[in-house]
């Protein structure tokens, strides 16, 4: 499967970029609660988010060097402090690295809490909820017949459904759209779980329908 997060996002201002950092800054203490509060959304984030790690096919080598830096940059502040100019470009050098590195999470943390966020409500409302289940393993347990859309044609569309919710898809990105059916997209909407409330993509940049096709 090609990893998906190499889809092109919007360029962004420093502003954006600021507001970005700012807004997932303030979304850290609402997931603690939601970690602390509920063992339905612990047990279906830490599974969804392995499973969609795997989805993406981000390796332990994409995170060993984000976390040693992180790492290293928090046993600096510790042990030697962060007065100095000297002392705070090092510290700050290695935490841009360190997000750096670590920015491909981004994709499946997203789509963990959105798993998580929908299992939780969902045994909060019925007292039972689905369990979250790999769209690979879904389609290795149908047929083509059954399921319309390759793997990596299903992890296009979760990256660029993420970065359309996010604000950081292009036009050119969502012109891509124009490859799949609508059923193909519906299809899509159901194998991921999509309440119908939940927002869609736009209809102006899907393909035409199959059946009226050339």
């Amino acid at each position: 499967m090609a990893k998906v997060s190499k889809i092109p996002k919007r360029k962004r201002s420093l502003g954006e970029h600021v507001d970005g950092w700012t807004k997932s800054l303030k979304g850290v203490p609402l997931w603690f609660r939601r970690m602390a509060g509920s063992w339905v959304y612990r047990e279906e984030f830490l599974a969804a988010l392995w499973g969609e790690m795997g989805e993406y096919e981000i390796r332990f080598s994409t995170l060993v060097p984000g976390v040693g830096f992180l790492i290293l940059a928090i046993v600096g502040i510790c042990l030697i402090g962060y007065t100095g100019p000297v002392r705070k470009l090092g510290i700050l050098a290695l935490i841009i690295i360190s997000v750096y590195q670590l920015k491909d999470l981004n994709g499946p943390i997203w789509w963990a809490d959105r798993f998580a966020t929908r299992a939780a409500n969902s045994y909060n409302q019925t007292g039972h909820f689905k369990r979250y289940e790999r769209y690979s393993a879904f389609a290795r347990n149908h047929s083509q017949t059954a399921f319309p859309l390759r793997l990596d044609e299903v992890a296009f569309l979760c990256e660029l459904y993420h970065q359309y919710m996010t604000g950081t898809v292009t036009v050119d990105a969502l012109r891509e759209l124009r490859t799949y059916a609508p059923q193909e997209i519906e299809f899509f909407y159901r194998v991921m779980g999509f309440a119908p409330s939940d927002p869609r993509f736009p209809p102006q940049y899907l393909g035409q329908p199959i059946a009226t096709r050339q």
